[in-house]
């Protein structure tokens, strides 16, 4: 039973990935086979661990949780659960196209961010982090590191709906009493959305 429920649950995944994937295609206006230049991408080549059962079950659930968690507390608005998630010394890198990386810890990052969540939620447009992949690089007792795939949309005035970006994030982790925190986040939008989207 268990096997059965496995493989449906693997065949409706397959099924939902390429149906958001010819949505994408047809809301983006490109074929889904459509070249495209590759992004940027920097970094140990993460499927190595592909595959691996050697790792704690439990911590693995954790980290998921966690990385959803993410999602759903900036969905929310929720600023201080979503502080919560990082460490006391914890690393933010947002990085969009054409643009230098910036790097943000501690009050700086808690009050860009606070003022930033605030704005956000004055203006009327509700967003989506929507996770969709998440491989895990390397998972120890105590640190873990993943990258993440995503997509962004944004609901304007309870009206409009659209595609914002792609995003790829990469999270370093790090256990502290018993329990998952994130000590760095890189956060890689495909579109450079600062002009208002």
């Amino acid at each position: 039973m268990l096997s059965l429920q496995f493989r449906a649950r693997r065949l409706l995944s397959a099924i939902l990935a390429s149906a958001l994937g010819a949505i994408l295609a047809a809301v983006l206006g490109v074929s889904a086979g459509a070249a495209q230049s590759p992004p940027d991408r920097t970094g140990p080549a993460v499927s190595k661990s592909a595959g691996d059962t050697r790792f704690n079950v439990a911590d693995r659930v954790a980290l998921t949780h966690l990385i959803h968690g993410y999602a759903i507390e900036v969905d929310r608005f929720n600023i201080d659960g979503w502080f919560k998630l990082f460490t006391d010394d914890a690393v933010f890198s947002v990085g969009l196209p054409g643009m230098t990386p910036v790097e943000q810890t501690g009050e700086a990052f808690r009050s860009f961010w606070r003022t930033r969540f605030g704005e956000f939620e004055r203006s009327g447009n509700r967003r989506k982090h929507l996770i969709s992949n998440i491989l895990f690089v390397e998972q120890t007792d105590s640190t873990a590191h993943a990258v993440i795939s995503g997509l962004i949309t944004n609901a304007k005035d309870g009206k409009t709906f659209t595609v914002v970006s792609g995003v790829d994030y990469e999270g370093w982790f790090v256990k502290q009493g018993g329990v998952w925190r994130i000590k760095r986040w890189n956060d890689r939008p495909d579109v450079n959305f600062q002009s208002g989207q």
